[in-house]
């Protein structure tokens, strides 16, 4: 797989809206499964400890569990916007754009 893969949009009536979670959460995972990035919801893929003594000189595959900082930054950036655009209010579950997509799936789950 190259490249960024195509976001997940829910339709409306998919949208978690507090009352749909097993809908919704069987759409979220197999959409994070396919993508390859499961683990940044789930959690299993934690953010690397910075500054790394030694740069890649080439990316790590999309679907890596051991990407640099940056890499991790924008892979789980990717996966809360799958939350967060695929939750009706997130506001209103608690969701805000500073937490993890870890952190984010955690507050539509408790």
């Amino acid at each position: 797989m190259s490249g960024i893969p195509t976001p997940l949009s829910m339709s409306e009536a998919d949208r978690f809206n507090g009352g749909n979670f097993f809908k919704f959460n069987s759409q979220l995972v197999a959409g994070a499964k396919a993508r390859g990035v499961l683990g940044y919801i789930k959690g299993t893929i934690p953010k690397p400890s910075g500054p790394v003594p030694y740069v890649a000189t080439t990316a790590s595959p999309w679907y890596s569990h051991s990407p640099s900082v940056e890499e991790w930054e924008m892979r789980d950036g990717y996966t809360q916007s799958m939350i967060i655009t695929n939750v009706q209010n997130p506001i209103g579950f608690g969701i805000t754009d500073s937490m993890t997509a870890a952190e984010a799936y955690q507050a539509i789950t408790s």
